[in-house]
């Protein structure tokens, strides 16, 4: 799930855009935040999310999976759009091989 930040201190100066997993058992969400620089793509753990329509993205994206956090989803607000099933498929990949599960 992409959504925007509700307050400037949430989204970093060169990140506004998130990619959100939401967990079940905490008031957080799990946070990748995302850049349009596909120069990024040169590291580990990121991954290229196409812009369109269903995800709301303006352009293509890096998700920067090696830079997770968590936050309080009390600073979230919009819903900008949804991410792909085979975008997630390979972000689930990604995570569970950085997190060694």
């Amino acid at each position: 799930m992409l959504r925007s930040p509700a307050s400037a201190d949430v989204a970093k100066a060169a990140c506004v855009r998130l990619l959100l997993l939401p967990t079940k058992k905490l008031p957080t969400v799990v946070v990748i935040p995302l850049t349009s620089n596909l120069q990024a793509l040169r590291f580990s753990y990121t991954l290229r999310i196409p812009a369109t329509n269903k995800n709301g993205l303006s352009a293509d994206s890096v998700a920067l999976i090696f830079q997770l956090l968590a936050v309080d989803r009390r600073f979230f607000r919009d819903k900008i759009g949804l991410i792909e099933e085979s975008i997630m498929k390979k972000l689930d990949d990604s995570l569970a091989d950085l997190l060694g599960l």
